[in-house]
This record gives C-alpha cells, structure tokens and sequence, in this order.
C-alpha cells in the first residue's frame, strides 16, 4: 500500500509540473508578442515650427521652412529639408497650421500636406475678407509605409510676395506628425 501511495503522488507532481510548464510557456509566448495581439513599436512623433518669417511668391506651391523642433521621437523628422520620412508603417495623425502676415479682400491661401514631395493627400482654403493676417489649419490620418514622405506647403494669390508668420511660441505655423495605429 505505501508504494502505491507514492505513486499516486508521484502522479500528482507530475501533473502540476507538467501545468507549471505549460503556464510558463504560454507566458513567455504571451510576452514575447506571438499572441494576434498588434504590438506597438517605439513611439514615432514629431512637431516642427516656424520662429520667424520669411517670404515665398505668388502661385506656387512652397515647403515650409521650419526651422525649430519642439520633439522628434523616432528621428522621422529632417530639419534640413523640412521632410518627416517614415521609418515605421502605420497610420498617423498630421496637423498642420500656417499663418500668412498679409492678405487683402479677396486673395486666398492654400495649405497642403503633401505625400513623397508631388501628391496632395489632403488641403485647406481661407479666403480674406479684409487686410489681416490669415491662417490655414489641415488635420488628418494617414498609412503611411517605410519611406513616403511627409511635407507641409502652402501656395497664395497676394501680389507680389508675402510672409509666412514665425513666432517663437511656435504656435503660427508649424507640423505635427504622430503614429496611432500600426
């Protein structure tokens, strides 16, 4: 009988270590990511502004040249050319402000983000209504995959030049880009 017993308990261990390792295993299964769970990468955000103004022509569509950056998590952004290049597919929310110094009756500015510097995914119209400074804001979301590029333009009808509006509280012009969703 005291064999048997010791058997029946052998039985038992076996079977709670047998639990303990698949609870373990599902464990590291679970945290290594293999679940269909969507993991989400590194934070990959940036905003760039403007801190003063600087003139661009009539009829043509302009990059903004920032020239400030207030984060750059991930490193997407390139201050020198103005390009925020994704380096992680996934959707991101981008918005954008720009302000003009001057805009008569009439005169209109676009604002424009623009996709691998040539494809306008999405634009914003203001229309004067007397001589003011003018603002144009653009929000959207966005996939974006490894490699398109992101850049804010803006493009206007007053004769012959005017300012894009700088300030250093950077709240006048300026781009945010943010990834949401991979």
């Amino acid at each position: 009988m005291a064999k048997r017993k010791r058997s029946v308990l052998g039985i038992i261990a076996f079977i709670f270590s047998i639990l303990g390792l698949g609870l373990g295993g599902y464990a590291i299964y679970y945290t290594l990511g293999i679940t269909n769970q969507t993991v989400m990468p590194e934070a990959h955000l940036a905003r760039a502004y403007l801190t003063s103004s600087y003139t661009v022509t009539d009829f043509n569509w302009h990059v903004i040249n920032f020239n400030a950056i207030d984060y750059n998590v991930g490193n997407d952004f390139d201050l020198a050319t103005d390009t925020f290049t994704c380096t992680y597919a996934g959707y991101y929310l981008i918005s954008g402000m720009v302000t003009l110094n001057y805009l008569v009756d009439g005169e209109y500015m676009y604002v424009g983000i623009y996709r691998n510097t040539t494809i306008l995914e999405a634009a914003n119209c203001v229309q004067a209504s007397q001589s003011s400074v003018a603002s144009a804001e653009i929000v959207d979301i966005l996939y974006l995959n490894i490699g398109d590029s992101i850049q804010l333009k803006v493009l206007h009808s007053h004769t012959p030049d005017t300012d894009v509006f700088g300030l250093s509280s950077a709240t006048w012009t300026y781009l945010s880009i943010a990834l949401i969703q991979n």
